[in-house]
């Protein structure tokens, strides 16, 4: 694997950020619709307080990108995050940019963030997402049956969770 760069998002990368999120793939593996205008992909990059918005460079361009949320506005969740997203481009599947993308939002909420607990939901049909998860240290916490349509069928959402320190629950 070529060796990944992080930096956050910028607007010079909405083409490819808009390619990404209209690829099958991603679309396959999220709530989105593939006929997404290029406003969506700003709108979905744009800054927010309490969200982190990397991308992941390849070979000069944008290989992926990936999104945690963390919520400074509430005092209770202050210790939490959420991987929102992660996304391969097409053209760099295959290559681990999304385990490493994984790594790099991790190394951010122990490093960084000091947030002891990260949450995220993942179809139950994405086996090889939900084994590297499983390989980061996430836990599956519950299940959203048919949550989620799927061609002619449904697919359960798996909720996920990584702990750090002492849980009281």
């Amino acid at each position: 694997m070529t060796i990944l760069k992080f930096r956050a998002v910028e607007e010079r990368d909405l083409p490819e950020i808009h390619r990404i999120l209209t690829a099958e793939h991603v679309c396959r593996g999220t709530m989105r619709l593939p006929l997404a205008d290029m406003e969506m992909a700003r709108k979905r990059m744009a800054p927010e307080p309490g969200v982190i918005k990397i991308a992941a460079m390849r070979d000069g361009g944008v290989a992926g990108i990936g999104v945690l949320v963390t919520y400074p506005g509430n005092p209770r969740k202050w210790h939490s995050g959420e991987l929102d997203l992660v996304a391969v481009h097409p053209d760099h599947r295959g290559h681990g940019v999304g385990a490493a993308i994984c790594v790099e939002l991790l190394r951010l909420c122990d490093d960084w963030l000091g947030l002891q607990r990260v949450e995220l939901m993942v179809w139950a049909s994405n086996v090889s997402a939900i084994r590297l998860y499983e390989r980061l240290g996430f836990e599956l916490e519950g299940t959203k049956r048919n949550y989620v349509r799927r061609g002619s069928g449904y697919d359960d959402a798996c909720l996920m969770a990584r702990f750090k320190g002492q849980s009281n629950g």
